[in-house]
């Protein structure tokens, strides 16, 4: 009976505190995190997550763009500005090369799908299709098979982890050209450009475009929200963008999502504290509900 009476009072004691499986660590202060905006709408809902569960801290999250995020944080270290112990950032895939001051942490496998507009009539493509498509040596969805339909890219700008996953998982490493367009229907700022290349600067925006111009085909991170009924996602070589498909090296459109952070940062810090809250079940919870897959369930797949 005693040792009953004693769980029961210790599990008592832990809603109290609002136990999550984080213990009791909570941490007030400051913490902006800023990047990927591909990733920024998953991390916001665990910001709020631990917010709600932690209340004395505030936790800004910023969609800028990966490149932009990595880029902002080596400024401000080697400007020597700000409080670097309290900014982390989101990264679509490791950094690179002349990031290396700073220290990124692998959190999950995000995974991209090619989308095209229903009006096309194409619902698979391959790789080689797709390079040829940015080639510009595809121009039409007939080609295809599909309707006889121009094919208008919509891309993101260069400050974009979705784009630069896609030029090195699917382009093999070549970059996408410059912008053609400002419509996506019509060259009208490079008549003699290969292909009709638009630019949006966020996964939602460009999913907008792809859903109102006909002959339309984009990419984005599958958790990215889709609101128009009018995108398709394709068929990569044949096979869906989902975890098996990743794991079995079959689809090629992924990445590990990184967060990227310069020097160590005080154990009682909001930084460290939400570092630790990314690694409990509720967390990682909520990855999966993001469609994220934790670095833990495929330990394999976060080696980039």
């Amino acid at each position: 009976m005693a040792v009953a009476a004693t769980l029961l009072l210790l599990a008592g004691t832990l809603l109290y505190l609002g136990f999550t499986g984080h213990s009791s660590r909570c941490a007030s202060g400051a913490l902006t995190i800023e990047g990927s905006t591909t990733f920024a709408p998953t991390l916001s809902t665990i910001r709020d997550a631990y917010v709600k569960s932690c209340p004395g801290g505030t936790i800004q999250v910023k969609a800028i763009g990966s490149l932009a995020g990595l880029q902002d944080l080596q400024n401000a270290v080697v400007g020597k500005r700000g409080d670097l112990s309290s900014r982390i950032v989101m990264s679509d895939g490791a950094a690179p090369a002349q990031f290396g001051d700073l220290s990124g942490t692998p959190i999950g496998v995000l995974i991209f799908a090619v989308v095209v507009n229903k009006a096309t009539n194409v619902t698979t493509l391959s790789v080689a299709d797709l390079r040829g498509i940015w080639q510009g040596r595809y121009t039409n969805w007939s080609q295809f098979h599909g309707a006889d339909l121009p094919i208008s890219i919509v891309g993101r700008g260069p400050e974009s982890g979705t784009r630069r996953t896609f030029e090195a998982s699917i382009l093999g490493g070549a970059q996408e050209q410059a912008f053609s367009s400002n419509d996506c229907v019509h060259k009208n700022l490079n008549p003699s450009a290969s292909v009709i290349l638009c630019e949006e600067g966020t996964a939602a925006d460009e999913l907008n475009k792809v859903g109102t111009v006909p002959g339309a085909i984009g990419y984005a991170e599958v958790s990215a929200k889709v609101t128009s009924p009018n995108v398709n996602i394709i068929l990569l070589n044949g096979h869906a963008p989902d975890v098996q498909s990743v794991r079995d090296g079959t689809y090629p459109y992924w990445t590990v999502e990184y967060l990227y952070t310069y020097g160590p940062a005080p154990s009682t810090s909001l930084r460290s504290a939400f570092m630790s809250y990314l690694q409990t079940d509720a967390a990682k919870n909520l990855l999966r509900a993001n469609r994220v897959t934790p670095c833990v369930d495929r330990s394999l797949l976060c080696r980039l």
